[in-house]
């Protein structure tokens, strides 16, 4: 594999663990409702055949790149309609222990 396929190949990979930074803020907030499904859902059909020509001509970045873009939208996908319809808002809101022990001094 020569240099321009190892640095392509790494930076398909790292441009793909970026949705992981969605995928976590959505975790994080416990909703989904401002998230664009069909965006993801375009990338993630894309990234699907692209992965599928990377293996019929077995190309390596190709490959490596598009199984992790495949995984990381997806990973989108699911946690979308996990928190979708879900409501966080009855539970009791995680209190950071400093601030509490401050205030009450």
């Amino acid at each position: 594999m020569n240099l321009l396929a190892i640095i392509t190949m790494t930076l398909g990979i790292v441009s793909s663990l970026s949705f992981l930074f969605q995928t976590l803020k959505i975790i994080h907030l416990h909703e989904s409702k401002d998230i664009a499904l069909l965006t993801y859902l375009v990338l993630f059909i894309t990234a699907v055949f692209w992965l599928l020509y990377g293996i019929s001509i077995r190309d390596t970045p190709l490959i490596a790149s598009y199984t992790v873009g495949t995984l990381c939208t997806f990973s989108v996908i699911v946690v979308y309609f996990f928190y979708k319809n879900k409501d966080f808002k009855n539970e009791p809101k995680k209190t950071n222990k400093k601030t509490n022990s401050r205030r009450n001094k």
